[in-house]
């Protein structure tokens, strides 16, 4: 998908030069649909929900019963990470157009894709768009106010104090499950319980194993080919018993194509964004850029198709 998106969109751009601009509008609206769908099955009760899901077992992924408080909602579509990843994507993008087009309907949609990652509670998400809002305010601040009126700035404010109160109590069971891991692996007692849903221990011992893999060949990487052969065979060492997954992007750039690999990616990337000269688009890029390296800690998406065709889809939109 990252060859193919490029040689399409230099297609389409030729033949309707809004075509990425379409896209991301019609994704956005499709994704208000998808969450009121998912919205919906994750607040009546769990029994009618399974029915559903069961009847509908053809188009919706299977229901996943678990204790939303702690592991997160239940996603009808595709993995929550995914769609979480997806819905702050679109999040970022509409917050521009609402810049440039001045439709306060942008605005709602935004607020509400960039919270949704704390209601499904998706920490990898949540992480990353706290750590953009600042960056948000700083960078766009200036045209997002500059011909707004006082009652709009109101709204703006009471809509964020909000969407803070509606998402404070995900934030803190998320937390509360953090703890909970840790705790657990500080007295040894995780191999009592469920913990195979600990994300928390999962990524602990993801990233010690690939450490341990860039040590062996730190300059060139051990190449896409070997790569999982040698992560296994370290993984070995010190087995849970569950698959386990690369759970960081970084280190599994850094593990495949070693420092200098990604050094190129890194400078190649610079360019790209170097060549943009209009504020709008750089903000953005800056913007998009700090969410993706923040989730990128945490989560190994592009070996997922639905992960690799978002980055590049939201890339060109820049």
């Amino acid at each position: 998908p990252l060859l193919l998106f490029p040689l399409v969109l230099m297609y389409w751009n030729k033949v309707q030069p809004n075509v990425i601009l379409k896209g991301i509008k019609y994704l956005s609206f499709s994704l208000v649909f998808g969450l009121i769908i998912t919205y919906f099955l994750n607040i009546i009760p769990t029994e009618i929900a399974l029915n559903i899901v069961q009847k509908l077992g053809n188009i919706l992924k299977p229901f996943a019963d678990s204790d939303k408080y702690l592991f997160g909602w239940y996603v009808p579509f595709m993995i929550r990470i995914n769609y979480c990843n997806i819905l702050s994507y679109t999040g970022i993008a509409v917050l521009f157009l609402y810049m440039v087009e001045k439709k306060s309907y942008y605005l709602l949609m935004s607020l509400f894709f960039l919270s949704s990652s704390f209601v499904m509670g998706a920490r990898a998400s949540m992480i990353a768009v706290v750590v953009i809002i600042p960056f948000i305010f700083l960078l766009t601040s200036k045209n997002l106010f500059k011909k707004s009126s006082l009652p709009g700035m109101i709204i703006l404010i009471v809509l964020l104090i909000g969407t803070l109160y509606f998402i404070k109590p995900n934030i803190e069971s998320r937390i509360k499950q953090t703890k909970f891991e840790i705790e657990s692996i500080q007295d040894q007692t995780y191999l009592e319980k469920d913990f195979k849903n600990f994300t928390t221990l999962l990524r602990l011992y993801s990233w010690k194993n690939a450490i341990q893999v860039i040590k062996l060949e730190p300059i060139l990487g051990q190449g896409i080919g070997d790569y999982k052969k040698v992560f296994e065979e370290q993984y070995q060492q010190d087995k849970l018993y569950v698959p386990l997954y690369y759970h960081s992007q970084w280190l599994y750039f850094i593990g495949v194509f070693g420092v200098l690999g990604i050094i190129i990616f890194i400078i190649s990337y610079l360019y790209f964004g170097l060549n943009f000269k209009r504020s709008p688009a750089l903000y953005y890029l800056i913007i998009f850029s700090l969410y993706t390296s923040i989730v990128w800690i945490f989560d190994t998406l592009l070996l997922q198709k639905i992960e690799m065709m978002a980055f590049a889809l939201f890339l060109s939109f820049a």
